[in-house]
């Protein structure tokens, strides 16, 4: 790939404006798919899709057609606004959190061995217990708090199935484990909104942010055949999402990607540049909405200071 100068580059001098702290950006040009008018939104088209058959067993809405918007500025991106119901936002966040982050899964933290991996979020969870119980949890710091004292707050990656190796950027048939059932499941229902009704989850990396966090600009190309859709599900804070071209030399395409969105990459959007430029706060999101579930869960506590993104890729037919 042929490396842009600093003059051409058009995209760090984006990633930086909305990752700044000093001095807080500007959310006007970013394009946002949580107005009440989405049909009005510039430079989009969307076609209504009826929920796949077997949605809602899979923690989805299927009370009414679904909203599928391709980005005009990148040919082959897709976005679909939340499709998931608050109860199926929070059973597949636990799912990351208690299942998708423990052997035989891989985590960022298996190089501690001081660390019971299989038990992160248990003792996660007996820590917020007992701060309800103590009524030391009163407000949003005090849970925020507990959060950053427990073990699971180091978290930051997982991987499932074929497992992503970050030194040499390429799976390996001797690096896999069972990729999740559920999860294949629920990837196949999205690959059917996009016309891929046979698609087949092999790799996921699940990403664990915290409010203020980013990810850098990079592409993605590591997996044997690129003609298969990347499936990006968050859920949790609000992030500000940069997608540009093939190289750094396009203004990148600002978007947000709030709790429950779904992102599809194709063709030419495979290969372009993209990063989350940031991370909001619930303090300055002033449009997020919190989940409407009765009871106050830890893994609801969680997702009001972080945001988890489940990235699902079919490496090969």
């Amino acid at each position: 790939m042929v490396m842009d100068s600093v003059d051409d580059d058009h995209f760090m001098p984006r990633f930086k404006y909305y990752k700044q702290k000093l001095n807080p950006p500007s959310f006007d040009d970013v394009l946002d798919f949580s107005v009440d008018d989405q049909q009005q939104l510039d430079g989009c088209t969307f076609t209504s899709i009826t929920p796949p058959a077997d949605s809602s067993r899979s923690g989805l809405d299927a009370s009414s057609k679904w909203k599928l918007f391709e980005i005009d500025a990148v040919p082959g991106l897709y976005f679909l606004p939340n499709p998931f119901t608050d109860e199926g936002q929070i059973l597949w966040s636990r799912r990351c959190l208690e299942e998708y982050a423990k052997p035989p899964n891989k985590t960022n933290l298996d190089i501690n061995k001081k660390l019971d991996i299989s038990s992160l979020w248990s003792e996660t969870c007996q820590d917020v217990k007992m701060g309800l119980e103590d009524n030391t949890m009163s407000d949003e710091k005090d849970k925020l708090g507990v959060f950053k004292s427990s073990p699971i707050w180091g978290l930051r990656w997982a991987t499932l199935g074929y497992h992503h190796n970050w030194d040499t950027k390429v799976y390996s048939e001797s690096e896999k484990t069972i990729f999740p059932a559920e999860l294949n499941q629920l990837s196949r229902i999205f690959g059917t909104v996009i016309g891929c009704p046979d698609y087949n989850a092999q790799a996921a990396i699940v990403n664990f942010y915290h409010a203020g966090s980013t990810l850098s600009a990079h592409t993605d190309s590591s997996e044997h055949d690129l003609t298969f859709p990347l499936i990006s599900v968050s859920f949790g804070l609000s992030a500000v999402f940069l997608i540009g071209g093939e190289t750094k030399k396009r203004r990148p395409k600002a978007i947000f990607i709030r709790s429950g969105d779904v992102l599809f990459m194709t063709k030419q959007s495979r290969m372009s540049y993209h990063a989350v430029a940031r991370v909001l706060s619930s303090a300055e999101d002033t449009k997020m909405k919190k989940l409407s579930t009765p009871n106050e869960s830890p893994v609801k506590m969680y997702l009001e200071s972080s945001r988890i993104n489940m990235n699902v890729r079919q490496l090969r037919s």
